[in-house]
């Protein structure tokens, strides 16, 4: 079972929506069970729906999406649903896959050490996203957040897939190498630059920790 988390608020976190509602389509077309609490959704992101669920529950896999810095991850209305020291224990035996802003920090070392959770895989610093204003009604047509999403989400389409950790950081390196060449070959107009920039700089990021052959 994988279980899924976003919310809309803003530019960033809408596009980390449509991410996450992508890969929750990519795991029921592949015939995992999964579950995504987002705004729309009967249950929010909400710590308390989080909380409940996850109390009930056993995913093997959880992939959560939102701002955050290195105490916190957030959901709904930007409230933080997981928390340094206080709630990571609703993790146990978990992966984990975190995408915001400075997660790989105090937050990921405690996911794993005090919430003993198989393996967590998040960023250590800022997590980039580019901004096309002529594509802001249609990100899912805008190239240059295709690029970021189709890395990011190269991680948890291979643990869907039963791929360890290494393999899943593995996947995501490889599709922004891919990225970075067909960026490279294009005029400069298209921003060639700055999403090179930012492909590297997210992969240079990713920071996974715990059992790196843990598989779903």
């Amino acid at each position: 079972m994988v279980f899924i988390t976003s919310y809309e608020k803003d530019y960033v976190t809408s596009n980390l929506h449509l991410w996450a509602t992508e890969i929750y389509n990519f795991a029921k077309d592949n015939g995992v069970s999964a579950v995504h609490f987002h705004d729309k959704h009967k249950s929010k992101a909400t710590k308390d729906n989080v909380e409940k669920y996850l109390s009930k529950k056993n995913p093997k896999f959880v992939f959560i999406s939102g701002h955050g810095d290195e105490e916190k991850v957030c959901g709904h209305k930007d409230e933080p649903i997981f928390i340094f020291n206080h709630n990571e224990h609703f993790l146990k035996n978990k992966i984990v896959y975190i995408v915001a802003c400075g997660s790989g920090e105090k937050l990921g070392y405690s996911i794993v050490d005090n919430g003993k959770a198989k393996a967590f895989i998040g960023y250590k610093k800022r997590f980039c996203m580019p901004y096309n204003e002529g594509r802001e009604c249609t990100p899912l047509k805008n190239d240059l957040v295709t690029a970021i999403k189709e890395t990011s989400n190269a991680i948890p389409e291979s643990i869907i897939k039963g791929k360890t950790v290494n393999e899943s950081i593995n996947s995501a390196r490889i599709k922004g190498f891919k990225w970075r060449k067909d960026f490279q070959r294009r005029d400069p107009i298209d921003k060639a630059e700055t999403i090179l920039w930012v492909l590297h700089y997210n992969i240079s990021c990713l920071f996974p920790y715990g059992d790196l052959n843990a598989s779903r």
